[in-house]
């Protein structure tokens, strides 16, 4: 999907965005995307199986399969809307053993699609899709969320998303300010009466 979103395409995407929990409007979009042979409505049907499937159950291991295969062959940039793909970096965390339980797809959309902002710690979430966009923003300590489709490719970046281990890069870590040599003190100011 190179062509950019029609009318239709943008007021589904809204309403899903505003209410991520009614199926109905996914469904109504993916039967709105077969009546024009658009391969975007078998992702969002898998997406509603996906998510009514118990979790763990082969159901939902088998549409989890299909719906990675599909986020290959789908416009990155139309996925992002609907990926579920966990939060890291997290500025509320103390140490590396918080987790944040969020997931892209809960968050509130701002007007830039690749942002988000959580309402718990009140910071925008940066939607990243290579491991060195998400590298760039974690070292500059910004929320993440790393693209599902990178999950093969980038196994070890996303677990260490998924642990909540995603910090700056060692150089970052080892600097040192440099240390500047003392100055003298600035003299006390002097009385009005004595400046003549």
């Amino acid at each position: 999907m190179s062509a950019p979103l029609s009318p239709e395409d943008r007021a589904f995407i809204r309403s899903i965005l505003d209410y991520p929990e009614d199926f109905t409007v996914w469904l109504a979009y993916a039967d709105w995307l077969d009546e024009r042979g658009d391969p975007r409505a078998e992702f969002l049907r898998l997406m509603v199986d996906h998510r009514r499937a118990p979790a763990g159950s082969a159901e939902a291991a088998r549409t989890g399969e299909r719906l990675l295969e599909l986020r290959q062959t789908l416009d990155p940039r139309w996925l992002m809307v609907f990926d579920t793909v966990d939060v890291a970096n997290c500025p509320a965390s103390n140490g590396w053993a918080f987790r944040c339980p969020k997931t892209w797809d809960s968050l509130a959309p701002t007007d830039e699609p690749d942002i988000r902002i959580c309402h718990d710690c009140k910071s925008p979430v940066f939607y990243c899709h290579t491991v060195e966009e998400a590298r760039q923003f974690a070292s500059a300590g910004q929320c993440i969320a790393l693209s599902s489709r990178s999950e093969e490719r980038y196994e070890p970046m996303r677990e260490m998303v998924r642990l909540g281990r995603m910090h700056v890069d060692d150089e970052y870590e080892e600097y040192e300010p440099p240390v500047l040599p003392p100055t003298e003190p600035e003299p006390p100011p002097r009385p009005w009466w004595k400046f003549w």
